[in-house]
């Protein structure tokens, strides 16, 4: 009987119930590091585990299952597989390899086989014809379907036709979509290389001082909780990030430090590829975060006692700033549509401003939590309203860089004359997952504004940051952007497995549309669940820490935010307790 793909990770047919006498039905891991043999000068096939192991050769018969396959060889990464891999080439080789590749690839043919001899030729082969690059030496053609990192798919089956008729080889990298999802081997393909970690390992953050992960308890939280809350990723940052503080530490010597022309322009060439934007190296001071610039400007445009205007529900620092530093807390509340999207009451916010007497905003761009990217249309009305009533807009767009719907609209770049009264805030800390960094750039271009923020500034006795934010914040502009394209695609797909699960078995639990961020908001009032109820039964029932939706505002109550950027087992893992929970 043919088994899916389930049952196949688990054993094979041809070997279940082999290799033990207890009935186990997955295949035993033999941790033994040398083997008995019969005899002198005889062996069981097996000598030491670095060379083979039972265990070893029966993943390796699982590999070859899934992806229908004859037989494969297990390596200890996907790079190891294509360095592997190319040994099957002389010098004087030539293949025809994609355009759209992994860097690490790239890397792997540019600086190590050419200079072994292997001749290359480079062509888009989601559009290019190969046929025409093919040499008497070519030996073979490789591919990655869908590319990393722009997702561009090859049609597999009509590149097999083309190498099969000149006697090349097809190889083909599958990781993105894995053997689950496509099997190019069916498609005539000859070797399928994939890589099994990606973004589906699990790190080991516990005991690092994690801030999600060590301090449950001391939050008022059971401490076997699946934290879902804080905005950082389960992910590890780009190895460029790595390499980067790893230079700058065995370099020795920690002083202060501050950022030359380089980091100016790595910021501003992602912004402009990004969002097409080009801030000015004079509107730029830098600060410790977020939250901190916008304490910083509550306190240069305001005084104790004025009111800030918020649009609820909202990330609630916003309003712990404002608060903190005396000053009134007056919401725009938003509301939810029809269409399972959040919008702005126009009307109520114009009100507010003139009836608070409003001189400052804090616009929340793309939204956390509801997950709206705001229009063009929406942006240009909220900004001509403020400058006619000369509100400040402080923009938070820290999230910027994670859409799925729509396009983001940096609210300064709207309208020139937007520059006078904003103040935008930008960080690499979410999108490269490097918020222990303490690193944001904020941007002013009115130099009235720009003087009143740096006196905050320097009233509160920061001068320059660490050197380590710098150079990360620096090397994730300038070579991060095939590690974002991946992350991207992954939580993409971890934001449509939460709506599919969300459909399929949380009945009353409703998934509000997720434009951007990789913050999904749930909305449980349909359960008929207290606020109170609900983060009972999911903090120590289901033994999650999600963010009740009550802490963004009164707005929230009956909601709840998880944060999706994590790998898919833990994300299934707590939808799973999530479900017995709450039913």
């Amino acid at each position: 009987m043919a088994r899916g793909i389930g049952t196949k990770c688990i054993h094979l047919e041809e070997t279940e119930g082999q290799g033990n006498n207890y009935g186990a039905i997955s295949y035993p891991i033999y941790q033994t590091a040398t083997y008995a043999h019969p005899g002198v000068g005889k062996s069981t096939g097996y000598d030491y585990s670095r060379l083979q192991n039972p265990t070893r050769e029966q993943l390796e018969k699982v590999v070859a299952s899934l992806e229908n396959g004859t037989d494969a060889v297990a390596l200890s990464s996907g790079m190891a597989a294509i360095s592997l891999m190319m040994e099957l080439f002389a010098p004087g080789d030539h293949l025809i390899i994609d355009s759209d590749l992994y860097g690490g690839s790239i890397r792997l043919f540019d600086h190590i086989s050419k200079k072994n001899g292997i001749q290359f030729s480079v062509i888009d082969c989601c559009r290019e014809d190969a046929e025409h690059c093919i040499r008497e030496n070519t030996k073979a053609v490789y591919i990655e379907t869908p590319t990393n990192p722009m997702m561009n798919v090859t049609d597999i089956a009509a590149l097999a036709k083309t190498a099969k008729k000149h006697n090349l080889l097809l190889i083909v990298d599958n990781t993105f979509l894995s053997p689950y999802f496509q099997n190019p081997l069916d498609f005539g393909a000859d070797i399928v290389v994939h890589s099994g970690t990606k973004y589906d390992k699990v790190v080991n953050r516990k005991n690092t001082d994690c801030l999600k992960y060590d301090f449950a308890k001391q939050r008022g939280m059971p401490e076997d909780v699946i934290p879902f809350w804080v905005a950082d990723m389960d992910f590890k940052a780009s190895s460029y990030i790595e390499d980067a503080l790893i230079a700058r530490v065995q370099h020795g010597i920690f002083g202060y430090s501050e950022c030359g022309a380089d980091y100016f322009k790595a910021v501003q060439g992602w912004m402009k590829v990004h969002h097409e934007w080009e801030p000015q190296a004079a509107w730029l001071v830098k600060t410790p975060g977020i939250v901190f610039a916008l304490a910083m400007a509550v306190k240069a445009y305001t005084k104790r006692g004025d009111g800030v205007l918020i649009q609820p529900p909202v990330y609630y620092p916003f309003s712990e700033v404002i608060a903190d530093n005396g000053r009134r807390v007056v919401g725009n509340n938003l509301y939810l549509g029809e269409d399972n999207r959040y919008h702005i009451d126009f009307a109520d916010f114009e009100k507010k401003i003139i009836e608070e007497n409003i001189k400052l905003f804090f616009l929340c761009n793309p939204h956390n939590p509801v997950g709206r990217v705001w229009t063009r249309e929406e942006l240009t009305r909220l900004g001509d309203i403020c400058i006619r009533h000369n509100v400040i807009v402080v923009s938070d767009e820290i999230h910027h860089d994670f859409i799925w719907s729509g396009t983001h609209e940096v609210f300064v770049n709207i309208k020139k004359e937007y520059e006078e009264i904003s103040v935008t805030c930008t960080s690499p800390s979410k999108t490269f997952n490097i918020a222990g960094m303490q690193i944001s750039n904020i941007f002013i271009p009115n130099g009235m504004l720009r003087n009143r923020f740096r006196h905050e500034l320097d009233a509160a006795g920061t001068s320059q940051l660490g050197v380590m934010g710098l150079v990360a914040c620096e090397a994730a502009y300038k070579n991060g952007g095939e590690w974002y394209q991946a992350m991207c695609a992954y939580v993409r797909d971890n934001i449509a497995f939460v709506k599919q699960y969300v459909q399929e078995y949380l009945a009353g639990v409703t998934m509000i549309e997720t434009e951007g961020t990789y913050l999904v908001w749930l909305d449980f009032r349909a359960t008929g669940l207290s606020a109170e109820e609900l983060d009972r039964r999911i903090i120590h029932e289901a033994k999650l820490w999600l963010d009740s939706g009550k802490i963004f505002g009164d707005s929230g109550s009956g909601f709840q935010r998880i944060n999706v950027a994590c790998p898919r087992s833990v994300l299934k893992e707590g939808l799973g307790r999530l479900r017995m929970a709450i039913h």
